[in-house]
């Protein structure tokens, strides 16, 4: 006597991977945003240092690329104005 009954672990399918899209890093100009620079400064991180500590590094840059995403590397300084 043949019993049909479920499997115990129902298989679950997953659709493929969509393929990445593949940046080229771009050298950086002073007419560059810092957001056109994050490829760039993700390639070098990769490079230097563990995959944690790069996608940690690159977060921050990213924040700060939305903070600064009108104004060019050339336009940034570490000197705080206030234009009062």
């Amino acid at each position: 006597m043949k019993i049909d009954q479920l499997p115990l672990f129902l298989r679950r399918t997953f659709q493929k991977k969509p393929p990445q899209q593949i940046l080229k890093p771009v050298t950086p100009t002073g007419e560059s945003s810092v957001m056109q620079t994050l490829v760039a400064f993700q390639a070098y991180l990769a490079e230097k240092y563990a995959p944690k500590t790069t996608k940690m590094y690159w977060g921050d840059v990213r924040e700060l690329s939305l903070y600064l995403k009108s104004k060019k590397l050339q336009e940034i300084s570490t000197l705080f104005t206030c234009n009062s």
